[in-house]
């Protein structure tokens, strides 16, 4: 493993780890301030960011209705 590698390996290990979509998007984007060539935290924060996209628009909307 390269210097620059190890540089970033805990950061992405703790960002894998956390359960909350947003929570693990911060921890994606310290990552990228770590290491900013890091393509796997760029990859797993759009991958994070398509799914909590998708589970928004999954969800109904709460608003009024239009008549």
């Amino acid at each position: 493993m390269a210097w620059f590698e190890k540089l970033h390996q805990p950061f992405l290990a703790l960002a894998d780890g956390i359960s909350s979509a947003m929570l693990r998007i911060e921890g994606y984007r310290k990552v990228i301030q770590v290491d900013y060539a890091c393509e796997l935290a760029h990859q797993r924060l759009s991958d994070t960011a398509r799914q909590l996209t998708r589970q928004r628009s999954d969800q109904p909307s709460v608003g009024p209705v239009s008549a």
